[in-house]
């Protein structure tokens, strides 16, 4: 089926970092790795991780979603809707 099928241009990557470069080595892949126009979803353990680098890749100055499981599900509907419109770059 269509809706299902995994995309030919998925790239996965999986980096081992030290915790306290976690931060530096994500800003580090958004700048030199992720392209402009391309996207990427960053999965975490915690809301708490959700929020902290939804708003470092905000900070930074990118259009930013963030879903987690206790989140409202209208709300999370609306960020899966602007991630996968393509208005955001990153969906945390």
């Amino acid at each position: 089926d269509a809706e299902r099928k995994v995309s030919d241009a998925l790239a996965l990557a999986f980096f081992a970092v030290r915790p306290e470069e976690k931060p530096a080595a994500l800003l580090t892949l958004f700048n030199r790795v992720v392209k402009t126009g391309e996207q990427a979803i960053v999965f975490v353990a915690t809301r708490h991780h959700v929020e902290f680098v939804a708003e470092l890749l905000k900070h930074i100055g990118l259009a930013v979603s963030h879903v987690y499981g206790t989140q409202d599900p209208t709300a999370r509907k609306i960020n899966l809707g602007k991630f996968k419109a393509g208005k955001t770059r990153a969906l945390v």
